[in-house]
């Protein structure tokens, strides 16, 4: 499964770790890291004889997120070079290449999963700055350049969307573990 230690990206079996990728590698190939980590994490799976991840799903794992029951539909936009190197709501500098959103309420540093109803397709975004401020009454989300393209939405500049808010997987199992069975033993030998 792929993982996110710090600023490396890895691919683990378990707790078996199986290679790591450092951002200088990630950096000489054509694709967002984490499509890039999710394409040969699946490599791997379909060598073991396991069913490829889909890059929301792959993320997700990443990211220790799950989905909530929280739900909206509507159009997303996006936004690109003119924000492209100013801040954003949280403090970062914007990156159009990253894969992050504004939203008008989420809190900042959440991540939401977004699909283009149109496609199917699906990504996980974090929210780090706020909008969008046009159309308010159908617009729920910008997204960054990098995700709109991933989405297939670049062209178009707004798509319909659902989104689903995500979050911090269970540090611990929620259902109280059974208590183990006491066996007498024989110490007979």
């Amino acid at each position: 499964m792929p993982q996110l230690l710090g600023d490396q990206m890895a691919i683990q079996q378990g707790k078996q770790m199986l290679m790591s990728i450092t951002p200088a590698v990630t950096s000489q190939f054509d694709q967002h890291p984490h499509r890039l980590i999710a394409n040969w994490a699946n490599h791997i799976r379909m060598v073991a004889g396991a069913a490829p991840l889909a890059l929301a799903q792959a993320q997700k794992h990443m990211y220790k997120v799950i989905e909530t029951s929280d739900v909206d539909r509507g159009t997303a936009s996006w936004y690109g070079p003119y924000f492209h190197g100013r801040l954003t709501a949280n403090g970062e500098i914007y990156n159009q290449y990253d894969l992050t959103a504004a939203h008008r309420t989420l809190p900042l540093g959440s991540f939401v999963q977004v699909t283009n109803r149109e496609n199917g397709r699906s990504i996980v975004v974090r929210v780090n700055d706020r909008g969008p401020y046009y159309d308010e009454d159908s617009r729920i989300i910008d997204l960054s350049y990098k995700a709109a393209q991933i989405l297939h939405g670049e062209d178009r500049g707004v798509m319909p969307i659902e989104l689903v808010v995500l979050e911090a997987r269970p540090a611990f199992p929620t259902t109280r573990p059974i208590a183990p069975q006491t066996v007498a033993l024989n110490n007979t030998f």
